[in-house]
């Protein structure tokens, strides 16, 4: 599956992080096929496309004595909502049924169509910063998932997964001179 988010938030006194994350999925995601209800047909479907949007707090646990290497635990808890149809299946439904076998439909209502689900998301992680300047730093963090999708009228999916993340930040305005003569800069 891949991945691709945004996260906005501050940070403490102390280098805790707060942020507000917005990640944005698709490709293959449950480990085994789910059968789904779209459009009074049930099919079978290993994709799925979604959105994560999480409140996350991640707690500085070491860092070293020149501020550069900094590593945390994160925790956050979140909505995360799936469509798991595919476009080829959208337009298409048992009662449709055309000699070309074209599933394009011109019907707005038919083509819009998307078997949405959603769950309470909790997660943890992991996570290493290397700070490249004061305010400027990347990141790799390993987060674990834990999540509960209510599928009505098919398969429940329910579980944990984890991702493997690469990032890159910035702060503004967030330290003074002291801090910066601390770590070998000036302004």
């Amino acid at each position: 599956m891949s991945v691709l988010g945004l996260s906005i938030g501050g940070n403490f006194n102390n280098g805790d992080l707060m942020d507000v994350t917005f990640e944005g999925m698709i490709g293959s995601a449950p480990a085994e096929p789910v059968q789904i209800t779209f459009l009074d047909s049930m099919i079978t479907t290993d994709f799925a496309s979604g959105i994560y949007v999480a409140l996350e707090y991640d707690k500085v646990v070491w860092r070293s004595s020149n501020f550069r290497h900094r590593i945390g635990l994160r925790g956050g808890v979140g909505y995360s909502n799936i469509n798991l149809v595919q476009e080829r299946y959208r337009g298409s439904s048992n009662n449709n049924n055309n000699n070309n076998n074209n599933n394009n439909t011109n019907n707005p209502e038919q083509r819009d169509q998307r078997k949405l689900i959603g769950s309470i998301t909790g997660s943890g992680a992991l996570s290493y910063s290397f700070f490249i300047t004061p305010a400027v730093y990347v990141n790799a963090m390993g987060k674990y998932f834990l999540h509960d999708y209510r599928n009505a009228g098919g398969s429940d999916i329910r579980g944990s997964n984890w991702t493997a993340t690469l990032g890159f930040g910035f702060f503004m305005g967030t330290y003074t001179e002291s801090e910066r003569r601390k770590l070998g800069y000036s302004l």
